[in-house]
């Protein structure tokens, strides 16, 4: 006997196996069909002869013949026309039982038809999902390679703006997306700025450009944070802090929790925007637009607020200790259990404002140190 190796094939006397043509693996799916479908065959077989034997014998059970014994003294044409109507009988319980079995066949194509519809439904859903998801992901890759061309201005906007529509088609990568916007902005925005940025910090408020004029993709990035919905999205805070925000546009954009710690935001216009819970401990705001802004359990101590506009701010329970609040007009604004314990509010304006137990624990007002008793009982 001949051993060998052929190019991998074994080889025996000579001749070699070819079952590299149909792997194993193969192999089983299609014998698994054939198995399957002569069980349906033989079953369906039973199934046949099951019913065949119900229509053939179950009306000659119901009615029997009836033989000479069972009739005694029943004349002859008398047997012949009830045999006739036992043979009416059968034929008639032999149709009704074909309607059942036909009405009953009915009905089983109609559920397997159903059954069959939803499994093509469910298929197709599930399909269209597989091709949404690609398609979605083919999008956020692109966007990605977008947003690395901040050279070219215009193909960065493009690659924010396409991030900010997979966000709001798929809510299951929207945390990604304000993750990736917010490390874009800590990257090409930080606080002190980069050498290459023209407007340092020696520049003056009043002669530096908003922020859309000298950085539009950055006025980009934190418009689409303000308006996707992210932190209701996002398990964790979204992280700003020590990022040059100054002259932003945020009107009414949704911060909630995020983290501005040591932002530069100066004369930024944050009009109505909702900061609830949000970090600002440090944050410099001298001059901004923080009417009707929703500012609830927000962290603004030793915050820079001088000449800023407050008015009917909310600021229920508010940490603001030792923040600097110079000339800042806070006419209506609502400051009931915050903390300003030790806040500098001489020369602002907090004509109809509401203190009810705020701490105002060593507060300057009007140049002189006001003393109220707090919440918590201090005076």
């Amino acid at each position: 006997m001949v051993w060998g190796h052929i190019e991998g094939r074994t080889v025996q006397g000579g001749s070699f196996r070819e079952d590299w043509l149909m792997p194993r693996s193969a192999e089983q799916p299609d014998r698994n069909r054939r198995l399957a479908w002569a069980g349906w065959t033989l079953g369906g077989l039973v199934v046949a002869s099951l019913l065949l034997g119900v229509v053939l014998y179950v009306p000659r059970w119901l009615y029997p013949p009836l033989g000479a014994a069972a009739l005694p003294g029943v004349a002859a044409d008398r047997r012949v026309e009830l045999e006739t109507n036992r043979l009416r009988l059968q034929s008639d319980s032999r149709a009704s039982l074909i309607q059942g079995l036909a009405g009953l066949a009915v009905f089983a194509g109609a559920a397997i038809g159903w059954r069959q519809l939803r499994h093509t439904v469910q298929t197709s859903r599930l399909q269209h999902e597989l091709d949404r998801s690609g398609q979605i992901t083919e999008r956020f890759t692109r966007a990605i390679d977008q947003l690395g061309k901040r050279d070219q201005l215009e193909i960065a906007l493009g690659g924010i703006y396409a991030l900010e529509r997979v966000a709001r088609d798929s809510f299951d990568d929207r945390a990604v997306v304000a993750e990736i916007l917010t490390a874009y902005i800590r990257t090409h925005a930080p606080w002190p700025p980069l050498p290459s940025n023209s407007y340092g910090p020696d520049v003056a408020i009043g002669e530096l450009p908003a922020l859309r004029g000298r950085a539009p993709d950055i006025q980009a990035a934190i418009t689409v944070l303000g308006r996707g919905n992210f932190p209701a999205a996002s398990p964790t805070r979204l992280i700003l802090g020590a990022v040059d925000l100054r002259k932003a546009t945020l009107t009414g954009a949704d911060l909630r929790r995020v983290d501005l710690t040591g932002a530069q935001l100066q004369e930024a216009e944050l009009k109505g925007a909702q900061l609830q819970g949000a970090v600002m401990f440090g944050a410099q705001l001298q001059g901004a637009d923080l009417r009707n802004a929703k500012l609830s359990e927000a962290i603004l101590s030793s915050a820079q607020l001088q000449r800023a506009e407050l008015g009917q701010a909310e600021l229920l329970g508010t940490m603001m200790s030792g923040t600097e609040l110079q000339g800042a007009y806070l006419i209506d604004a609502q400051f009931k259990e915050a903390t300003l314990d030790f806040a500098k509010l001489n020369g602002a304006n907090l004509e109809g404002a509401q203190l009810q137990k705020a701490d105002l624990f060593g507060a300057d007002m009007q140049g002189r140190i006001f003393q109220a008793r707090s919440s918590r009982g201090r005076t």
